[in-house]
C-alpha cells in the first residue's frame, strides 16, 4: 500500500515546492491590506498541503452553472446592488463549493464571497443573491496555479484526500463516492497573469 500511494503521489512531482512558492505568495497578499482575505487561523502544515480553522464569517452567496455569471451577480451586491446600496471592499478568495458523484458532471455550483467592514448586512435585490454563513470547520488546503478546470480541479483533489487518509487516517474524509471540496480563486478575475487557486477539502479529525 505504501509503494502504490507514492505512485500516486508522483503525480504530481512539484506540489511541495510550488505548495512552499505559493505560501509565499499568500503572505504578500495578507500584509497588503485590500483586497481582505478570509480570516483563519493556521492548524498545522505538511508536506504539499496545510490545515486551517475558518471560524464562521458573514458572506454573499449565489447559485450559478457558469462562473462569469457567479462573478456578476455577487459583483453587483458588493457594488451597490442590495437594499441600502452599500458598497463593501474587494475581498478574496472567491470561493466555489462542488457536490457531485464521480464521473457525474456538476449541473449548479455556489459561489461566495466574503462580506468585510459591515456588521449590517443589507438584503440583495437580485433573488439568485442571498446572504449566508461561510467557516465553522476545519479544511486542507492545497494549492495550485494556472486554470482551474474540472479535470485539473479532480487532480489536486485526490491527491489531497489520498494524503488526508494516510497522514490522518482514512476517516478523515468520508469515502462515499462524492467528490465534495471548494475551490478558492485569488486575484484579478481578468488578468493575463498566472492566477493562484487553492483546493479545500473539509477533515474530520
Amino acid at each position: 500500500m505504501r509503494a502504490t500511494h507514492r505512485a500516486r503521489v508522483a503525480v504530481l512531482p512539484s506540489t511541495a515546492r510550488r505548495h512552499q512558492g505559493n505560501a509565499r505568495s499568500l503572505r504578500v497578499l495578507c500584509q497588503a491590506g485590500p483586497p481582505f482575505l478570509i480570516p483563519f487561523q493556521n492548524a498545522g502544515e505538511k508536506e504539499g498541503h496545510s490545515l486551517r480553522l475558518y471560524t464562521p464569517y458573514p458572506c454573499v452567496e449565489t447559485r450559478y452553472i457558469n462562473r462569469p455569471d457567479g462573478y456578476l451577480a455577487l459583483g453587483s451586491y458588493m457594488s451597490g446592488a442590495n437594499a441600502s446600496g452599500t458598497r463593501f471592499p474587494e475581498t478574496q478568495p472567491i470561493m466555489m463549493q462542488y457536490s457531485y458523484e464521480q464521473g457525474v458532471e456538476p449541473e449548479e455550483k455556489t459561489m461566495r464571497v466574503y462580506l468585510h467592514g459591515s456588521e449590517d448586512l443589507p438584503a440583495p435585490t437580485d433573488p439568485s443573491v442571498r446572504l449566508g454563513v461561510g467557516g465553522g470547520e476545519i479544511v486542507a488546503a492545497i494549492k495550485f496555479e494556472g486554470n482551474a478546470t474540472k479535470e485539473v480541479c479532480e487532480k489536486y483533489y485526490k491527491y489531497l484526500v489520498a494524503r488526508l487518509r494516510e497522514d490522518i487516517g482514512p476517516t478523515s474524509v468520508p469515502d462515499d463516492g462524492r467528490l465534495e471540496f471548494s475551490l478558492a480563486q485569488y486575484g484579478p478575475l481578468h488578468s493575463l497573469s498566472p492566477r493562484l487557486n487553492e483546493i479545500l477539502v473539509h477533515v474530520q479529525l
